[in-house]
């Protein structure tokens, strides 16, 4: 059989950090999934110009441009100051209008592999709460985002479970072949977490490949029976554990996350390619995991993905 392709690429894993305490979480899931990726990590403080500018009123351009620059040197001192507590340097600085459009245009510059940044401040300690960076990159980043649940830099490190949602959809199948990668190239075990909706109208009796089936039966069969062909075409090495579960599916992962080291999950079915855009469901796990969220754009899982 012929193994998979990699679909990880090799470019930087950018890490997006700034001087509140929170970016401990994204810098510690950053080392985490440094173990997965190829690519170098890469500390990016993104300076942006909103608390300046009532200062700014009125003031001359080059008076302008020596705050702005004082400003930024100040910040990113103390970015250094907390990232040097991690045992990290090297942090790079960039200037725009947001933190989101900053990475953004990082990530496109340096062809990144993904992006890591940590949750809002408001999160409830050990969830997912996007803040308003995390929103906006998830709302239209060009690759891969991960979200680090608030507190997760306390967190014990341990041998890292990854768990992928699927839903039979060509998104999905591409979150399995990203998540899959990850946990290969991090010695990681994965889990294939397939989630049937029951119908309202699936009580009514169809004929099929399954014989006498309600139609509920034959849906979830056919789920079960696609997530193991998909699990065998994964790499050999590769410890792979496939679940069919039966409820709705944003709660059924957010109660999964909390066993898993990452759960990763695909982007709505419409949208532009090569563009994270978040569903319903990714949208409702995202906010709520126990576990870090990472949100595959689509296209971003090789064109095998049918």
């Amino acid at each position: 059989m012929d193994q998979p392709a990699r679909v990880v690429p090799d470019g930087p894993l950018l890490i997006g950090v700034h001087e509140a305490e929170r970016s401990r979480d994204a810098i510690a899931l950053g080392q985490q999934l440094a173990l997965c990726v190829p690519g170098q990590p890469v500390y990016l403080y993104v300076h942006t110009l909103e608390e300046l500018d009532a200062l700014m009123a009125g003031w001359h351009p080059e008076e302008v441009e020596q705050l702005v620059d004082e400003h930024a040197q100040d910040q990113l001192a103390r970015v250094r100051a907390l990232a040097a507590e991690m045992d990290v340097s090297g942090i790079q600085l960039r200037q725009a209008t947001s933190a989101a459009e900053g990475l953004h245009e990082q990530a496109v510059e340096s062809e990144a592999a993904l992006v890591v940044i940590g949750s809002s401040s408001h999160s409830v300690l050990g969830r997912v709460l996007p803040g308003g960076t995390a929103e906006r990159l998830l709302s239209g980043a060009p690759v891969p985002v991960a979200v680090a649940p608030s507190g997760y830099a306390g967190r014990e490190p341990g041998r890292m479970v990854i768990g992928v949602g699927f839903d039979r959809s060509t998104e999905a199948r591409q979150a399995v072949r990203w998540a899959a990668d990850l946990a290969t190239r991090g010695g990681a075990s994965l889990q294939v977490l397939a989630v049937h909706t029951p119908m309202a109208f699936g009580s009514t009796v169809a004929g099929g490949a399954y014989g006498t089936l309600t139609v509920n039966q034959a849906l979830a069969n056919e789920l079960k029976s696609d997530s193991e062909q998909l699990s065998e075409d994964l790499p050999a090495e590769l410890s792979v554990d496939t679940y069919v579960l039966e409820g709705d599916p944003a709660k059924l992962l957010v109660e999964r996350s909390k066993e898993l080291g990452l759960l990763v999950l695909g982007s709505r079915r419409y949208g532009p390619v090569k563009s994270v855009l978040l569903g319903s469901v990714s949208s409702y796990v995202s906010r709520n995991s126990y576990c870090p969220v990472l949100v595959v754009p689509r296209g971003a899982g090789g064109e095998q993905a049918g």
